[in-house]
């Protein structure tokens, strides 16, 4: 099992907000949700959308099918706000590591996210059981209102800890992509979007 997979709790999902990638300009938004941005060029690979989870799934170009080796995951739990980002990260790590047993991480890190409190963790899987190894960062922010989660993974072949497979250039340049993603709320200054207007 890869840790993208296994990173979703079978209890308590991580999630975010797909409406600011699909909505036009036109149509207004009310209220708290997921402010984030598309990295130039990447493209939907796949979507879900019930009444308690959103999600998006992102590929850069040539990615579009199975193999896929870089992504991006915007999710949103429903009515999961108030929730604590370090346990929701904590809950994660314990179900990845039931799919794989080497699983790395560095130490979680808390601060807040446009007012709201938010928690970031690097983790990998050197080698799952397909041979494959697995790198992601995870940045959990609960809202008032629902759960919100950004990701970035990439797949990458089988690794040792001396050979990291992600550069550390590569992670501060995807590290600082995820720190602009936050939610937002319309309807206070408290957690402002971007283009707000004193309410």
């Amino acid at each position: 099992m890869s840790a993208t997979r296994a990173i979703r709790p079978v209890a308590l999902f991580l999630a975010v907000v797909s409406a600011s990638l699909h909505a036009s300009a036109a149509e207004p938004r009310r209220g708290e949700g997921l402010e984030v941005s598309r990295p130039p060029g990447w493209v939907v690979h796949h979507d879900t959308h019930t009444a308690v989870l959103e999600e998006v799934f992102l590929v850069p170009p040539g990615q579009e099918g199975t193999g896929w080796r870089d992504m991006v995951v915007f999710r949103e739990v429903k009515n999961m706000g108030r929730a604590n980002p370090r346990a929701v990260l904590e809950q994660s790590v314990t179900e990845a590591r039931a799919g794989c047993p080497d699983l790395v991480t560095r130490p979680i890190q808390e601060g807040r996210v446009n007012g709201y409190p938010g928690a970031f963790l690097l983790v990998g899987c050197p080698g799952g059981k397909d041979g494959q190894g697995e790198v992601n960062l995870v940045k959990v922010v609960a809202g008032n209102t629902n759960l919100y989660m950004v990701q970035r993974t990439w797949r990458v072949p089988a690794f040792t800890l001396d050979a990291p497979p992600v550069d550390s250039r590569t992670l501060d340049i995807w590290t600082r992509y995820l720190s602009m993603q936050k939610p937002c709320d319309m309807d206070t200054s408290a957690h402002p979007c971007e283009g707000q207007g004193a309410p």
